[in-house]
C-alpha cells in the first residue's frame, strides 16, 4: 500500500517516504528479475562504529539469502559518490558486525549520471537503477550478463 507522500516544507519526512515507498519497491522489483530476493528493508538509518564515527545510509535491503544490498539515491552520480559507496561498502560489516558474513552488494539509485561514469560503476560490480522522469519511470542500466560483485568477499 503506497502512502500518501508528508505536506511540503517536511523534507526529512518526505526524503523517509520517497525512500520507503518508491525507492525500495523499485529496487526490490529490480533485483527480483534478477533472482534476488528480498524480505525486508530499513531506511535512513544512521550508524555509529565502534571508534569509527557515524555511517549514513539511505536504503538497506535485507535478502532471503543471507544477503545485504546497500543502496545509495541520489539526484546526479557523480565520481565521488561512487568512492563514497565504495567505502561504505567496505566500512559496513564494521558497523553492523552481525551482518558481516552476509554477502554484500551496492546500488547507486539516481536522476543522472554520465555515460562513462555508468560504464564504469557496472564495471566496479554496482547495480545501477536511474530515474528517467517526473511520471517515476526506471531504467534498470546493468547488461543481462551483469555480475554483482560480493563486496565482503573480495
Amino acid at each position: 500500500m503506497i502512502v500518501a507522500p508528508p505536506e511540503q516544507g517536511q523534507f526529512s519526512e518526505f526524503r523517509f517516504w520517497f525512500l520507503d515507498q518508491v525507492v525500495a519497491p523499485v529496487c526490490i522489483s529490480v533485483l527480483a528479475n534478477q533472482s534476488i530476493a528480498i524480505q525486508s528493508h530499513q531506511c535512513q538509518l544512521v550508524l555509529r562504529g565502534n571508534g569509527l564515527g557515524i555511517m549514513l545510509v539511505d536504503l538497506l535491503l535485507l535478502g532471503e539469502r543471507p544477503m545485504i544490498v546497500l543502496v545509495d539515491v541520489l539526484m546526479t552520480i557523480e565520481m565521488v559518490d561512487v568512492q563514497s559507496l565504495f567505502s561504505k561498502l567496505e566500512d559496513l560489516r564494521y558497523f553492523l558486525p552481525h551482518y558481516a558474513h552476509y554477502d554484500l552488494y551496492g546500488m547507486l539509485y539516481g536522476m543522472t549520471v554520465t555515460e562513462p561514469l555508468s560504464r564504469f560503476i557496472m564495471d566496479q560490480g554496482l547495480f545501477l537503477l536511474l530515474e528517467e522522469s517526473s511520471e517515476r519511470l526506471f531504467r534498470y542500466l546493468n547488461p543481462p550478463e551483469f555480475l554483482p560483485r560480493q563486496w565482503n568477499r573480495s
